[in-house]
């Protein structure tokens, strides 16, 4: 099913899972120290995961240095000149802001819900 496919297609993203056969994924080593890790160090282990990716990095530090997440349209203008996004069509970037937008208000979740002050 297309949610399936979604959450297969962005743990292999980051690096998680990788496609070991048609429609079949297996654990990566990343993943498999993932899934040991206790719930808070799997949130950080996600972010950095996240942050490895130069788009969802340059809008991680943009949205910090704002106080804030970037808007969609402010993140579709960002992966119109990115490198890593340049050979999408302007509906396919629009369609991958909102992941990109949505993954970045996860973190900014994630530390209005104080687990930054729990490691600190």
């Amino acid at each position: 099913d297309r949610q399936g496919k979604y959450y297969g297609d962005a743990s292999n993203y980051l690096q998680l899972t990788k496609e070991v056969a048609t429609n079949t994924i297996a654990l990566t080593s990343r993943g498999k120290d993932f899934l040991q890790q206790t719930p808070k160090n799997q949130t950080l282990l996600l972010i950095q995961a996240i942050s490895e990716h130069p788009i969802f990095y340059q809008v991680l530090q943009l949205s910090l240095s704002a106080g804030h997440p970037l808007s969609k349209k402010e993140i579709c203008k960002i992966m119109l000149h990115a490198t890593e996004t340049q050979q999408y069509q302007n509906s396919t970037i629009e369609r991958r802001s909102s992941t990109v937008y949505s993954w970045i208000l996860w973190i900014f979740e994630q530390m209005n819900g104080s687990l930054f002050d729990q490691i600190a």
